[in-house]
């Protein structure tokens, strides 16, 4: 597997998510009182995350071509702190009629679902390869 794809793959999903659950699919507004629920920090912490998935196909780009394994474990443990910060660290609104059950949740799921088991694949063909 090309490093260079896994690079432009990292930093395209991580581009992916911080539109998704900031312009396409954005959580509950700020409440009248100007306090935010918790999806807005949630929201927060999947940018966060993104930042980190973008910077991780960056670093790759410079690395040589045996840490393509390690890079591909950490997307995949960063996409699995983006799941559970979105279903058990911070979760969402009680309220499942909200935006944020409706349209955010469900967004960072799909997405870094998909990731995740991009990153399993990479990892198990480059263990393949090296065997």
């Amino acid at each position: 597997m090309n490093k260079k794809i896994f690079s432009i793959v990292s930093i395209c999903a991580g581009i992916v998510m911080i539109l998704g659950v900031l312009k396409v699919a954005p959580a509950c507004h700020a409440m009248a009182d100007g306090k935010f629920m918790k999806c807005h920090w949630m929201v927060q912490t999947e940018v966060m995350f993104s930042i980190l998935l973008c910077a991780l196909g960056l670093m790759n780009f410079f690395l040589s071509e045996e840490t393509l394994k390690l890079a591909a474990l950490i997307g995949c443990v960063i996409s699995v702190l983006m799941i559970l910060s979105s279903t058990t660290f911070i979760g969402t609104c009680a309220n499942i009629e909200m935006a944020c059950n409706a349209h955010t949740k469900p967004t960072v799921l799909i997405i870094a679902g998909i990731y995740c088991l991009y990153c399993i694949i990479v990892s198990i063909s480059v263990f393949r390869k090296r065997t």
